[in-house]
C-alpha cells in the first residue's frame, strides 16, 4: 500500500504566542499531533486488514519520539507541516512530521521535527456499548532502493521501535538480560543503577530475616575474611552478624527479593575497593573461577565477564556477561550495581553455561567512619510463587536441575544450610 504523504499550512496568530511574539511550543506540538492523526487515519483506510465501512476509526498517539525544537517561529509566520507515514506495523504506524516556518513569500526554515507513533482503534457505528477494538494493519513493504529517502525512513522507523522496546526493558525487573547498545550506553548505565535503587529504596518494604550467621556458627570455609591492599595487611572480618532476609511483596504484586547484610571492620572506601575490583575477587569469592574487565566504558562503568565454578561434582561451569556500574554518594556511601547484558563482543563459550543476573548489587554505608561499614547485597525479584531465591543468580547456574535443587534447599520453610545460602549470595554479587 502506498504510504500517506501530504502537507498542511497554519498561520501563527497573536493568541498562539508568548509576550515575546514567539509561537508556543505546545501549539507547534498540537499541530503536529493533529497532522499525524489525520495521516494515520488516511493510512488506516489503505492498510486495514478488516472491512471498515461500518466502523469509526480512532487514532491514539502513543509515543512522541525524538522531538526537536530547532528554531523559533513568530506571530504572522506561515507554518508548513510536512507529514509522511514512514512505516506501518501490525497495529500501529510511525508518522514523521517536519515543521517549517517563515514570512509569507519569504524563505522557509525548519523549526521543529519529530516522530509520532500512532495506534488505530475502531468502533462499530451501530454498537450500543461503544467498545473499541485494536485495528489490525497490513505492515508496509520496504520501499524500492531507488527511493533512497523512503528506504532510509523505513529502516530508521524499525530502529527507533527497537530502541523504545529496549528502553522499556531497561526499567523492567524482568530476568531477561539487556541487549547492549553503545547508542544507549548512558541510559543503560543509569538504568543499571536505577534497577538496584528501586529495590533498595522501597519505603514500605518489610524484610523477613530467615537466617542469621554469627561468629563460631559458620564453618571456616564459609567465613567472610578478606585481606586488602597487598602488604598493607588490613583485615576485613565479618565476625559480628550476617543476616539473610527475604521480602515477599516487593512491588505489592507478590514479587520476592533477597538481601544479605553484614557489618565489616573497615572503612567504606576499603570495602568498596575490595568488592568492585574484579582482580581481587578471587581472594574472597570461592565460587569464582576467573574474571576480567572486558571493556571499561568510563570511570564509573564497565563491561565485565565472570566465570563461576560448578556447584555440584562433574557439573558444568557457568559464566556471566554483565554491565557493572558504581557511584560514590555525597554521604560517603557507595553503590555497585550489576545486570546481565547480551553482546556479540562476549559470545557464549562451548562447555560453559551462560547465566543471567537480575538487577542486583551492593550498597555500602559507613557505620563508624574509618572503623566500620555495613555492606548489603540485594538481589532483584524472584518469581512469584517460588522459593525466595533468584532464578538466575550467580549461584543458581541458570534454569536447570541445579537451580531447582538449590531453590528447594533454601525454601523459606526448612532452610537446610542457611550458612551456605548467605555466604554464597554475599560472595556472588
Amino acid at each position: 500500500d502506498e504510504l500517506v504523504n501530504f502537507e498542511c499550512v497554519q498561520l501563527v496568530l497573536p493568541n498562539m504566542a508568548n509576550h515575546h511574539g514567539n509561537t508556543f511550543g505546545g501549539q507547534i506540538m498540537a499541530w503536529m499531533a493533529e497532522a499525524a492523526t489525520v495521516a494515520a487515519k488516511k493510512q488506516a483506510l489503505r492498510s486495514a486488514l478488516m472491512p471498515h465501512g461500518d466502523m469509526l476509526l480512532h487514532a491514539e498517539i502513543q509515543i512522541i519520539d525524538a522531538l526537536q525544537f530547532i528554531s523559533k517561529s513568530a506571530v504572522g509566520d506561515r507554518v508548513e507541516l510536512r507529514v509522511r507515514v514512514h512505516r506501518v506495523f501490525s497495529s500501529s504506524m510511525e508518522v514523521g512530521v517536519t515543521v517549517a516556518a517563515g514570512h509569507v513569500g519569504g524563505e522557509m526554515r525548519t523549526v521543529n521535527q519529530g516522530f509520532l507513533t500512532v495506534a488505530l482503534r475502531a468502533t462499530r457505528k451501530l454498537s450500543v456499548s461503544g467498545k473499541q477494538y485494536s485495528l489490525a494493519l497490513r505492515p508496509s513493504a520496504r520501499p524500492l532502493d531507488e527511493d533512497t529517502a523512503a528506504a532510509e525512513a523505513h529502516n530508521a522507523a524499525m530502529l527507533r521501535l527497537r530502541l523504545r522496546l529496549q528502553r522499556r526493558q531497561m526499567l523492567s525487573l524482568s530476568s531477561d538480560a539487556m541487549i547492549w547498545s553503545y547508542i544507549l550506553k548512558d541510559e543503560l548505565c543509569i538504568c543499571n543503577l536505577l534497577g538496584l535503587l528501586r529495590i533498595a529504596q522501597v519505603g514500605t518494604l518489610r524484610w523477613k530475616v530467615i537466617s542469621r550467621i554469627t561468629q563460631g556458627v559458620v564453618d571456616k570455609s564459609a567465613e567472610v575474611r578478606h585481606i586488602l591492599g597487598g602488604t598493607s595487611g588490613v583485615i576485613v572480618n565479618a565476625d559480628t552478624t550476617m543476616s539473610l532476609a527475604v521480602a515477599d511483596d516487593l512491588f505489592a504484586d507478590g514479587t520476592k527479593s533477597l538481601k544479605v547484610s553484614a557489618i565489616f571492620r573497615t572503612d567504606a572506601h576499603s570495602l568498596f575497593t575490595l568488592v568492585s575490583d574484579i582482580g581481587m575477587r578471587q581472594r574472597w569469592d570461592s565460587i569464582m573461577d576467573e574474571g576480567r574487565v572486558h571493556k571499561r566504558l568510563d570511570e564509573n562503568n564497565a563491561l565485565i565477564h565472570l566465570k563461576m565454578k560448578s556447584l555440584i561434582p562433574m557439573g558444568k561451569p557457568h559464566d556471566y556477561t554483565m554491565l557493572q556500574s558504581w557511584r560514590r554518594n555525597d554521604d560517603g556511601s557507595y553503590i555497585i550495581a550489576s545486570r546481565s547484558i547480551v553482546t556479540e563482543e562476549m559470545p557464549p563459550v562451548r562447555g560453559v553455561r551462560r547465566g543471567a543476573v537480575l538487577p542486583s548489587g551492593f550498597l555500602i554505608e559507613p557505620v563508624d567512619p574509618g572503623a566500620e561499614a555495613e555492606a548489603s547485597y540485594q538481589q532483584a525479584p524472584v518469581d512469584r510463587g517460588e522459593a525466595p531465591l533468584p532464578r538466575c543468580s550467580p549461584w543458581t547456574a541458570g534454569r536447570g536441575r541445579v537451580s531447582r535443587t538449590l531453590c528447594r534447599w533454601t525454601a523459606s520453610e526448612g532452610l537446610r544450610d542457611p550458612s551456605l545460602a548467605a555466604s554464597s549470595l554475599l560472595s556472588c554479587a
